[in-house]
């Protein structure tokens, strides 16, 4: 028996991006936006980005 990935399945994961109070202005867009998938999650907007899902 072989292990499969099944692509297009229903999921109930949501990815929420928080930030901290003192996060700069292109993450304090981001807060509180949802993701449904990981390919919707945008990349980090600078080094040493404190903000979490």
């Amino acid at each position: 028996m072989s292990d499969k990935v099944l692509k297009g399945g229903i999921s109930n994961t949501i990815y929420i991006w928080h930030t901290s109070d003192n996060a700069c202005e292109k993450c304090q867009a981001l807060n509180g936006l949802k993701f449904y998938t990981i390919e919707d999650i945008p990349d980090r907007p600078h080094p040493n980005c404190k903000c979490y899902l």
